[in-house]
């Protein structure tokens, strides 16, 4: 096995809680700024990587909903994303036997969980693969966005849920986090792109990016067919 082994995140899921929001107003208040807060950025200890969270997004204690991760954060306790980075064990996996182990996990831990679609991933120039799910918890439906990657002997596993209604805010701000997404040498210094990240990005339209909807379906012939030739 691969991936260290973690606990259910069905169970690790808080009752959605409503948020209220409260509008200040005032007669001839002009034209007054209204602040803003930043984006802040989150620098791993854990391994080489970086990357910055909107400014609605609050960080969680590490290790709140999963004992192997290494950042996780919520909106409004609404939408969650987490990253779990590890070391990857000898024999090394290739990133279809990452991602299948990551999936068979998740299948295991949640109700009714569905592949709905697959896709391709680039960060930061190392390739990827997106998986967009679904699945059950207390009678209610849950979106997931999981991605994988593997860079110098580390695997990641980024995942993303929330209600299935807000389906659409998830994708988009899970699609701005990772497009912040930078891997870091030991010096702590950004990695120049490799000759193929280069080509890659003159290829594609984007980069560190969610996956295309026209992408999927070659990418799943191209599973497929590695599952064949993997089989005995």
């Amino acid at each position: 096995m691969y991936l260290a082994t973690h606990q259910p995140l069905t169970y690790l899921f808080v009752l959605f809680t409503a948020v209220a929001f409260w509008t200040y107003g005032c007669d001839g208040c002009g034209d007054a700024e209204v602040y803003e807060p930043p984006e802040w950025e989150f620098a791993s200890e854990r391994a080489p990587y970086k990357l910055v969270f909107p400014p609605n997004w609050s960080r969680e204690p590490r290790g709140a909903i999963n004992p192997n991760s290494d950042i996780e954060v919520h909106r409004d306790e609404t939408l969650f994303f987490l990253v779990i980075a590890q070391e990857l064990r000898f024999p090394e996996p290739n990133l279809l036997q990452f991602k299948q182990e990551g999936l068979r996990s998740l299948d295991e831990s949640i109700d009714d969980f569905v592949v709905r679609r697959r896709g391709p991933l680039e960060l930061d120039g190392v390739s990827g693969m997106t998986v967009f799910a679904s699945g059950d918890f207390q009678g209610e439906s849950i979106s997931y966005i999981t991605s994988y990657a593997i860079s110098d002997g580390i695997g990641y596993q980024l995942i993303a849920f929330g209600a299935s209604e807000h389906e659409s805010k998830l994708f988009e701000d899970v699609d701005l986090i990772l497009s912040s997404w930078q891997f870091e040498s030991e010096d702590g210094t950004e990695d120049a792109p490799t000759v193929d990240a280069v080509e890659q990005e003159h290829d594609m339209d984007t980069t560190n990016s969610l996956a295309e909807p026209e992408q999927e379906q070659q990418e799943q012939e191209q599973e497929q067919e590695q599952e064949e030739n993997s089989s005995p």
